[in-house]
Formats: C-alpha cells, sequence, structure tokens
C-alpha cells in the first residue's frame, strides 16, 4: 500500500483558532464550503507544513501572517501549529517508522519550529524526507493549475524532473558538485603550501648539517673551556678564601665592640630607667600634692557651703513658726464669727415664722378690696392709655413737623455741600491726571534703569566668573608649584645630608673627603662622580662602565695623593684610590668604526666633565663602546681590539673576550643620578621659588581683580534694588493715582444721583408738613377727653383703697422680705467662714509638714559640716606626708640625672670603638666583595661559555687538573671559537626544525594525492549522475507524452495535443506543450480560452500522475473554470486515478462533490473562526 495521508491538524492557523482534525480516508475528499469560510486554507497548511518557504505561495508576506490574527470577538493567537501525518507502511518515505507525523510550528516573533513524530528537526531533514512525495504536484493550489501552462519551457521541466523522480539525483548531483567545487579548492592549497615549503625544506637541510658539524666543534670547546675555568676557579676561590677568613676575624672585632657597646648601652638603659623611676616618683609626688591641695580647697569650699545652707534652713524654720502662729489667731477668729453668725441665723428664722402668720390674716380681709379696685385700676390704665396714645400721637406729629424742618435745612445744606464738592473734585481730577503722567514717566524710566542695570550686572557676573576661575586656576598652579618646590627642596635636603655624611662611598673615600672639609688635607678636588656632567640616559651605562672608580679620588698633586695615603694608614679610616692630576696620562687610541646600526660612540664623547680630568676620562672611558643594547653590542663585539669593551643603556657589560656581565638594572637613585641632582636641584629650586613669586603675585593679582568686580556686583545689586524700589512705588503711586481717579468717577457719579433726590425730596416736603400739622391737632383733642376721664377714675381709686388693708399686708411683707435677705447673708457668710477655716487648717498643716523637713535638712547639714571638717583634717595630713616626701626625693633624682650622664659618656666611648671595628671590617668586606666578584665574574663567564643548564661550581670542583699550561688552553679555546665563526651562527633547533618540515612537506605531499583521486571520484559520479537524469527524464518524457496526448482526448472529447522537448540559446532544454481542441487548429497555449487552459493543465497533472503516481494531490478548486460537462469528465478521471492516488479536493461543482468518497463542509462565524462538519458518502452500488 502506497503512502498516503492519513491526517491534518490545525491549530492557529490563519482561519482555524481552534484545533481542528481532518481524517482522511483512500479515494476521494472533497471539502465544501461559501466563500472565505477557510476552505484553501486546508490545502495551504499542507503546504506549509511540507516545508513551504515563499509566503506569496500561502498568500501572505511574512511568518506572522499565517498565525490567526483575531477578531472583534476572539482575541489574536501567538502560535500557528500544523500537524501532517502520513502513512508510511509501505517504507516508500527513508524513515523506519509506520507512520511519520511532519510538525511545523510558528511563532510571530519570526521563529520556526520543524518536528517529525515529536523530535525536533531542521527544514533540510523535512525536505529530504518528503522529497519523493513530488510537492510541485503534490498540492496544486489555486490558479496554479495555469501558472504551468504560462512557465517557460526550461522552468516547466522541474515538473517533469518531479515526475521522473530524479529530483533526488539532482541534489545528490548539487552536493557532488560542492564537494568537487571544495575539493578543487584544497588541491590548489595544498599546491600552495608545497610550493613555500620545498625552499625552505632545502635551506633547512643545509642548516641541519651545519648544526651537526658545530654539535661536534662545541662539544669539544666545552671541555676545553671547563679545563681553562677550572685552573682559573681554583686561584679565585683561594684568594676568596683568604679574604673571608680576614673578613671574618674583623666581624669578630666589630661583635665584640657591639658586645661591649651593648652592655654599656645596657648600663645606660639600667641608669636611665632608674632615673625615669625617680622622676616618674618625683613627678608622682608633686600631682599628689597638687591633687591634694585642690581636694583641701574643695573639701572646705563644700563645708563652707553646707554651714551657709544650714543657716538659710534656721532662717527659713523661724519664718514657719511666725506663719503658722499667726494661721492658729486666724482660725480662732473665723470660729468665733461663724458661731455669732449661727446664733443670728437661729433669731431670724423665729422673727419670720411670726411675719408669715401676721401675713396670712391680712391677706384674708383684703380680698374682697381687692376686686373693686381692680376693676377702677383696668378703666384708669386705659384712661392713661388714652391719653399716651394722644400724646404720643401729638408728639409725633410735632416731631414729624421737626423732622420735616430738619430735612429740609438737611437737603439744603446737602445742595450746597455737593456742589462745592463738585468743583473741588474737579480741582483734584486735574491734579490726579497730572500725578498720574509724572508716575508712568518715573515707572518706564525706572524700568530702563532696571533693564540697563541687569544688563551690566549679567555682564558682571561673566566676568567674576572668570576672574574667579583665573583665581583658583592661579591658586591651583601656585600650589602646585609650591607642591613641587617643598618636594625638590627636600630632595636637596636630603641628598646634601647624604653627600655631607658619606653615604654610598667606601669608608676610606668618606674618610678623606670628611677630613678635606675639615681641612686636614689639601688638594683634594672631589671624586670623580662629582666631575662628570652625564646625560640621564648614559648614567647606568656610566654608571656600570666606571664600577668603583666613580669613587675615585682627584687630587691635584701626586704630593697630595701620598698626605691623603699618609692620612688614612694614621687613621685606619680604609683604603681610597687617587688620581693625581699632575701624574695621570690619558692614552690615545684609535677607534674602530663604529657606523653600525645601536652603537651610541664611544663613552668618553659622550659625556662632559671638567677639562682638567680629561687624562683621567680617557684612560678609563677611552675603550669603552656605548650600544643600546647586547643586539648591537654582538654586532661590533668581533670589530673591537682586545681590551676594549661594551656597555649597554641598560649597564650590561660586554668584555672584548666575549664575557658578559648583566642583570638588573642600576637603580635611578645611583652615584651619578645623585650628582646629576646635585648639580641640577639648586637651580630648579630657585627657578621654582621665582615661579613661586610670580604665581602668589598672579593670585594677589587675581584675588584683587575677583573683590573689586565683588565690590562692583555689591555695588550694582544695591543700585538695582534702589531701581526696583524706584519702580514698584512709581508702579504703587500709578495704581493709586487711577485708583483715586476712579473713585472720583464713582464719587462724582454717586453726588450727581443725591442731587437729583435732594431736589424731588425738597419737592415732597411742604406736602409732608401739612399732613404733620392736621395730625397734630386731632391728636391735641383725643388727650383733652382722655385726661377728663382719668380723673374721675382716679377719685374713685382712692375712696376703694382708703376702705381697704393693703398698707399694712404690704408693710408686712416688706419686712418678711427684709428677713429673708438678711437670713441669706447669714447662710453665705456662715459657709465663707467655714471655707476660711479649712484653708486656714490645711496652710496649718503644711506648715508643720514643711517645718519637719526643715528639722531634718538641718541634721543631715549638721552631719554633712562634721564629715567635711574630718574629711579636711585627713587630707591636710596626707599634705604633710607628701611634702615631706618630696624633698628627698628631688635629691634623688638629681643623682640619677648625674648617673645617667657618666653612663651615656661610657655609651659614646662603646660607639666609637664599634665604628672603628666596622670601618676595619669595611675594608675587609670591600676586599670580600672584590674576591667575590672576581668569583662571581668567573661564575658568570663559565655559565655563558659552558651552558646555563650547567652546576659550574660542582662542573669546576669536579675537574681533575694537569699540568696543561693555563696559556695553552687558551689558544685551544681561541681556535675552536674562530672554526664555530668560520662555521657560522645556526640554531640549535635546526636539525628538529628540517626534521619537522620534512615530516610536513611528505604528509602535505599526501593530501594532495589523495585529494586529486577524490577529485577524480566525484567526475565520475557527476557524470554517471548526469547519465542516469538523463535517461530517466527522456523514459519518463515519453511516458508522461503519450499519456498526455490520451487525457487531452478524453477530457476533451476530441482533439489532440503533444509534449516537445526545446532547447533555449544557451542549451537549457525544457518542455512546450502544444494543444487542439476539437473543432480548431493547432495553435499556442496562449490563444486558448480560460476553461480550455484549465483543462489542458489538468489534463498534464493527469498525466503525469498516471506514469508516476502521487501517493496524494490536493486541488484547489481547479475545476473552477470548466463547464458541467468538463466536471463530470474530469470527476470520471479522478475516480479513476482514485484507485492509486488518494485525493483531496476543494470544490464548488456539485459533479464533483457527487464523486467524492468523504465530503468535510467549511463554515466560518461571527468571530471569523472556521469550522468543520464531516460526512462520509456510501459506497455506491454495484451496477
Amino acid at each position: 500500500m502506497p503512502t498516503r495521508l492519513k491526517r491534518l491538524e490545525l491549530h492557529g492557523f490563519k482561519s482555524f483558532a481552534t484545533p481542528t482534525t481532518f481524517v482522511f480516508d483512500p479515494g476521494i475528499t472533497a471539502i465544501i464550503g461559501p466563500n472565505g469560510s477557510g476552505k484553501s486554507n486546508i490545502a495551504e497548511a499542507v503546504r506549509w507544513a511540507l516545508g513551504e518557504q515563499s509566503y506569496a505561495s500561502l498568500r501572505g508576506r511574512r511568518t506572522e501572517d499565517v498565525i490567526f490574527a483575531g477578531s472583534a470577538a476572539r482575541a489574536p493567537l501567538g502560535m500557528a501549529e500544523v500537524s501532517l501525518t502520513l502513512d508510511n507502511e509501505s517504507g516508500d518515505l527513508p524513515l523506519p517508522f509506520s507512520e511519520i507525523t511532519i510538525t511545523r510550528r510558528a511563532y510571530r516573533s519570526g521563529e520556526n519550529q520543524y518536528f517529525i513524530n515529536g523530535a525536533r528537526v531542521r527544514l533540510k531533514d523535512v525536505l529530504q524526507v518528503t522529497a519523493s512525495l513530488g510537492q510541485a504536484y503534490t498540492v496544486i493550489g489555486q490558479g496554479l493549475v495555469d501558472a504551468v501552462l504560462s512557465q517557460r519551457p526550461e522552468e516547466r521541466r522541474g515538473l517533469f524532473e518531479h515526475a521522473a523522480g530524479i529530483t533526488g539525483l539532482r541534489l545528490k548531483q548539487a552536493e557532488a558538485q560542492r564537494h568537487l567545487a571544495e575539493t578543487e579548492a584544497n588541491s590548489t592549497r595544498l599546491e600552495d603550501l608545497l610550493a613555500e615549503i620545498e625552499p625552505r625544506l632545502r635551506s633547512l637541510e643545509r642548516a641541519a648539517r651545519q648544526a651537526r658539524e658545530s654539535g661536534e666543534v662545541r662539544e669539544r670547546l666545552q671541555a676545553a673551556l671547563l679545563r681553562l675555568y677550572a685552573h682559573q676557579w681554583r686561584g679565585a676561590r683561594q684568594r676568596l678564601h683568604a679574604a673571608e677568613a680576614a673578613e671574618a676575624a674583623a666581624a669578630q672585632a666589630v661583635e665584640a665592640a657591639t658586645a661591649a657597646h651593648a652592655a654599656a648601652r645596657a648600663a645606660l638603659t639600667e641608669v636611665e630607667q632608674r632615673g625615669a623611676a625617680q622622676r616618674a616618683e618625683v613627678d608622682r609626688l608633686a600631682a599628689e600634692t597638687a591633687r591634694l591641695r585642690a581636694e583641701e580647697r574643695e573639701v572646705e569650699h563644700r563645708r563652707a557651703l553646707a554651714a551657709e545652707r544650714r543657716a538659710a534652713q534656721a532662717r527659713r524654720r523661724d519664718d514657719l513658726a511666725q506663719e503658722a502662729a499667726r494661721l492658729s489667731g486666724a482660725y480662732e477668729t473665723a470660729a468665733r464669727e461663724a458661731q455669732e453668725a449661727s446664733d443670728g441665723l437661729q433669731a431670724i428664722d423665729a422673727e419670720i415664722a411670726e411675719r408669715e402668720a401676721a401675713i396670712a390674716r391680712l391677706a384674708e380681709a383684703d380680698a374682697t378690696a381687692r376686686a373693686e379696685r381692680e376693676r377702677l385700676a383696668a378703666a384708669l390704665r386705659q384712661a392713661e392709655q388714652a391719653i399716651t396714645e394722644a400724646e404720643r400721637a401729638a408728639l409725633a406729629a410735632a416731631s414729624r413737623r421737626d423732622l420735616l424742618d430738619q430735612q429740609e435745612r438737611d437737603l439744603l445744606a446737602t445742595r450746597d455741600r455737593l456742589d462745592r464738592e463738585q468743583r473741588a473734585r474737579a480741582e483734584r481730577l486735574a491734579e490726579l491726571e497730572a500725578q498720574a503722567a509724572a508716575a508712568t514717566k518715573a515707572r518706564d524710566e525706572a524700568r530702563e534703569r532696571l533693564a540697563a542695570l541687569a544688563a551690566e550686572r549679567e555682564r558682571l557676573e561673566a566676568a567674576l566668573g572668570a576672574a574667579a576661575a583665573a583665581r583658583d586656576e592661579a591658586e591651583r598652579a601656585m600650589k602646585a608649584v609650591e607642591r613641587r618646590l617643598v618636594e625638590r627642596t627636600t630632595r636637596l635636603e636630603a641628598l646634601t645630608r647624604l653627600r655631607d655624611s658619606g653615604a654610598g662611598l667606601y669608608a676610606g673615600t668618606r674618610a678623606v673627603l670628611d677630613a678635606a672639609r675639615a681641612g686636614q688635607l689639601q688638594g683634594i678636588v672631589g671624586t670623580l662622580a662629582s666631575l662628570l656632567i652625564v646625560p640621564p640616559e648614559l648614567e647606568a651605562a656610566m654608571e656600570a662602565a666606571l664600577g668603583g672608580h666613580l669613587q675615585d679620588i682627584v687630587v691635584e698633586r701626586w704630593r697630595d695623593a701620598e698626605q691623603a695615603i699618609a692620612h688614612l694608614k694614621r687613621t685606619q679610616a680604609g683604603r681610597a684610590t687617587f688620581q693625581p692630576l699632575d701624574t695621570v696620562r690619558g692614552s690615545s687610541v684609535r677607534a674602530p668604526r663604529l657606523d653600525h646600526p645601536g652603537v651610541r660612540g664611544l663613552a668618553v664623547e659622550l659625556i662632559d666633565y671638567d677639562p682638567r680630568v680629561e687624562p683621567i676620562v680617557t684612560g678609563l672611558l677611552g675603550r669603552v663602546v656605548v650600544t643600546d643594547d647586547l643586539t648591537a653590542t654582538r654586532a661590533i663585539l668581533r670589530a673591537l681590539p682586545p681590551g676594549w669593551s661594551v656597555v649597554t643603556l641598560g649597564g650590561e657589560i660586554t668584555r672584548s673576550s666575549g664575557a658578559v656581565t648583566g642583570g638588573a638594572r642600576v637603580k635611578e637613585s645611583g652615584t651619578l643620578a645623585r650628582e646629576r641632582e646635585l648639580r641640577d636641584l639648586p637651580a630648579e629650586c630657585r627657578r621654582l621659588e621665582r615661579e613661586l613669586e610670580a604665581a602668589r603675585a598672579e593670585v594677589e593679582s587675581r584675588a584683587a581683580e575677583v573683590d573689586r568686580l565683588r565690590a562692583e556686583r555689591d555695588a550694582l545689586d544695591r543700585d538695582i534694588a534702589a531701581a526696583r524700589e524706584a519702580g514698584r512705588a512709581a508702579e504703587a503711586a500709578l495704581t493709586r493715582q487711577q485708583r483715586l481717579r476712579d473713585d472720583e468717577a464713582r464719587a462724582g457719579a454717586e453726588e450727581e444721583q443725591r442731587r437729583a433726590d435732594v431736589a424731588e425730596r425738597l419737592a415732597r416736603l411742604d406736602a409732608d408738613r401739612q399732613a404733620a400739622e392736621r395730625a397734630g391737632q386731632e391728636a391735641a383733642a383725643r388727650r383733652h377727653a382722655a385726661a377728663a376721664e382719668r380723673e374721675r377714675l382716679l377719685v374713685a381709686l382712692r375712696e376703694a383703697e382708703t376702705a381697704g388693708s393693703d398698707a399694712r399686708l404690704q408693710d408686712e411683707r416688706s419686712a418678711l422680705a427684709g428677713l429673708i435677705e438678711r437670713r441669706r447673708g447669714l447662710i453665705a457668710q456662715q459657709q465663707r467662714l467655714a471655707a476660711e477655716q479649712q484653708r486656714i487648717a490645711a496652710a496649718i498643716a503644711e506648715a508643720e509638714r514643711r517645718a519637719g523637713d526643715i528639722a531634718d535638712a538641718i541634721a543631715a547639714l549638721d552631719t554633712e559640716v562634721e564629715s567635711l571638717t574630718a574629711e579636711r583634717e585627713r587630707i591636710a595630713a596626707l599634705l604633710a606626708a607628701a611634702e615631706e616626701q618630696l624633698g628627698p626625693a628631688r635629691a634623688a633624682r638629681e643623682e640619677a640625672a648625674a648617673a645617667e650622664r657618666a653612663a651615656r659618656e661610657a655609651v659614646a666611648g662603646a660607639e666609637q670603638r664599634v665604628r672603628d671595628a666596622e670601618r676595619e671590617r669595611d675594608r675587609a668586606a670591600l676586599e670580600l666583595e672584590r674576591r667575590r666578584d672576581e668569583v662571581n665574574l668567573l661564575r658568570e663567564r663559565a655559565a655563558h661559555d659552558l651552558g646555563e643548564g650547567v652546576d659550574i661550581d660542582a662542573a669546576l670542583d669536579a675537574v681533575d687538573l694537569d699540568d696543561t699550561n693555563p696559556t695553552t688552553l687558551q689558544r685551544e679555546v681561541d681556535r675552536l671559537r674562530e672554526r664555530l665563526r668560520r662555521i657560522g651562527l645556526v640554531g640549535e633547533d635546526a636539525i628538529e626544525q628540517y626534521e619537522r618540515e620534512a615530516e610536513r612537506y611528505t604528509f602535505l605531499r599526501g593530501q594532495l594525492d589523495d585529494v586529486h583521486a577524490a577529485g577524480e571520484a566525484l567526475r565520475a559520479l557527476l557524470a554517471e549522475l548526469s547519465r542516469s537524469m538523463a535517461e530517466e527524464f527522456n523514459r519518463t518524457f515519453g511516458e508522461v507524452a503519450a499519456a498526455f496526448e490520451a487525457t487531452f482526448t478524453t477530457l476533451f472529447g476530441g482533439g489532440k495535443a503533444k509534449l516537445l522537448q526545446v532547447q533555449d540559446d544557451d542549451g537549457a532544454t525544457g518542455v512546450d506543450i502544444l494543444a487542439q481542441p476539437p473543432g480548431k487548429r493547432l495553435q499556442s497555449l496562449a490563444l486558448l480560452s480560460g476553461g480550455e487552459r484549465a483543462l489542458t493543465a489538468v489534463a498534464l497533472l493527469f498525466a503525469i500522475l498516471k506514469v508516476n503516481p502521487s501517493p496524494f494531490c490536493i486541488l484547489d478548486e481547479v475545476d473552477a473554470a470548466l463547464d458541467e460537462a468538463n466536471v463530470v469528465r474530469v470527476r470520471d478521471e479522478l475516480k479513476a486515478l482514485a484507485d492509486r492516488t488518494q485525493f483531496v479536493v476543494v470544490t464548488h461543482n456539485r459533479a464533483t462533490i457527487e464523486g467524492a468518497d468523504t465530503l468535510y463542509g467549511i463554515t466560518m462565524g461571527d468571530d471569523g473562526v472556521s469550522r468543520v462538519l464531516s460526512l462520509r458518502l456510501p459506497a455506491e452500488a454495484p451496477a
């Protein structure tokens, strides 16, 4: 059973937002649905899963176009995934699985992932697996049917190559061509490498022969050198042992002197400790005495304070006693008054009871007469009210008249006043206008001045900033100069102290210079180092070349040298080398050619010196050449005569014999560098002092400029403030003038209104006055009548009151009220007195409590005074004892000071003996150092000549010396070295390099032969592939051409068509199609109708499927342009092909649907998501 499509799963691919699964059975599966429902997305999903990279073929432009983009009802997705499951029971696909699921997954970031059966793979792996499916005609999308006919013949050839199954061969051919190109490139590279290696190999072969000969000579030279150095080593070691013995003896003497010095120092330390103890005791006693005196003063002060506080407490106690006596008297007085108030209250209560009984009796008799009096009183009140109302009305009328008269006078006065104010207002408005003009002018002038002042201030601020920056920069520069001056001065002082102390000088040299400065020796010019002027870059070389000669002492005459040597012998101060100017003669030598790279020249010509010491310098440096490094040294070494030496800038010395001395670079603070600094630093310090004075002057100048600018700025700020204040005053005045003008305008309008009101009110006053006079007359008549009625009622009321007892009742009630009021006063007095008693009692208790506290405080203070008195007496006793001890302690301190001075003198003598012993030891050490230098130099020369890896001491000690003369050995060494020179310089690894390079050459030659063989094999493979592809293509083309002619006739119901192989101008083979529908003549494809073109393309596709059936084929609306009759013929042809090929057809035609075995319906809801409905159709009944 061939490979077939089993299942298609989509999730997030285009419109299939939800997971959707299609199961495909053998035969024909039809997919139907309305336009835009997503049917074509199924065909594109299969193409995409099979590795399609052209998004244009998928109706998109980038990866995110195949991911569900969302809708109004559903959010977009971030991933699209399609899984295509193939049945591989036949094993047609090159994987050992019966079922293969190919999955492709894409993200919006553009990332694509591929899986086969869940395992992550590459796109290349997917294409290799599906190469045999013939994707070009496996998925036929919309428009692709017509595209087959629109292709050029050479483009159409690919369709037939897929049908012929040579796509895999085409991939193999491309792979073989790529390998062949790589092979040819490798061959070219190998040939270039061999051409480059061959000359070098021949050169290395010659060097290897020389190396072997050189090795033999070196071995003989090594043996001769070993014997020569052994002779020299024996003598040097003997001299070294003698020097070591002398140095050990001197060291023992130093140790003995040091021990004596240590004993003296220990004794001094002990004496100093005793003296320190005595001084400490005196200091302690003095401090104790001072402390006791201070404590005594403190205790006396505290005792006086305690006594004063006790006297104060006693005075407070007396005051409290007096206060308590006064409070007791006041309490007794208050108690007596309270008792009197209580007695008076009882008497008043009895009298009140009697008055209340009398009032009750009189009230019963008065009840009858009261009613008549009340009636008459009511009538009287009515009459009086009528009189009052009449009088009020008359008064109101009179008042109204007076008011109207006054209003008239007021209105007339108001009118006159308004006239006067109108005239004054006009004057004020004119004055305000003038003031406003002046204020406006003042404001404008203030603004202009403020603007000018602000601009000037900005200028001053900029100038001040620049001046401050310049001052700060000048201060930094001054500090930098000051810091450099301090550093240089400190350095000069340190160097001067070192020079004066003779640091770094041999003991003998130091002693001679000290004697010369003390005036004990004459004719001492100085050390050689102090008379040379050496450039800094040559200091290390000159120090190495001159070595100990830098400390040679230059003297005027031979006699001066003799005196100095005698002084050294006399003082046992050491040894020194002297250079008398009257006896030293320089040597004139002929310099060799020094025009080599890296050679600076003769040392004597590269430095400056005092002309007097020229013979000395010539003798020491006349045969010394200065070079940059050891490479330049080696280049000129053989050109130098015997006795010459070469020194490098780094301080390495090479003798004419070939010996090299070197190592760590000479320190910067060497003798010459120190002398140079001593010469240069005074001038530099003077220069820095001048620079410092100039810098200080500059700082002062800059500071003065800053102060001046600040003063100008402050003055300008005051002017600006004044201008702003003037502007604000002008603005305020202007605002005030405007407000006043507005107020005057409003007042004028209001006065005009009031003038009109005054005129109107004057017109109404006459009518109001007449009405007021009539109302006054009417009120006078009513008052007269009411007054007569009131007189009558008064007579009747007096008669009724004469007959009653109201007077006595009223008297009783008045007396009762007085008694009640007196009782209330007594109760208040009683309460006040009780409160006063409580207050006085509380005050008495508080006084008693405070008196007790004061008594306790007085007792405590008495105790404190007694205690402080005893403490004062104790401190006085201690102070007397301390003063008694202080005198003897001071005497003991003086004795200890005298002993300390004696011990110091003993230490000084011991130190002098130590210095003498150390000078002797230094002389022995110097001799030992020279012998060690001799041994080390011999060791270095031997190490240089015999090899760094040799244990020189052991090798030289192990040599058995014979009677051979060292001179004979030296001649043998020179002869062997000359032979080595003639052989030439050959690297020690020449033999190894030759063997390594020969091995590489052999390997590359073998590689080149293998590459040539591989190239021939690839060319044979390409020829075989080309032949196989051509044969298979021709066979398949013939079969497809025959099937195409038959299928064309079947689908068109007649007519004919054929396929032709054609070649273009470049020789490329293509496929052309000729078609002749029924009833038409043979014509080009471009002249066919749309339906004829579609049917011709379907005929070609069916022909290919007949010759090379595809496992499955997906057709996307390939029948859209066909009429019903042609659709029926295409359906029948599909059903015939369905036996060997599985078809999935996207269609709208009923006839195609009728031929389907399975039916899927696609719809799309409002949310933009495609949905699926499946239907498996029953098989047709056999005819």
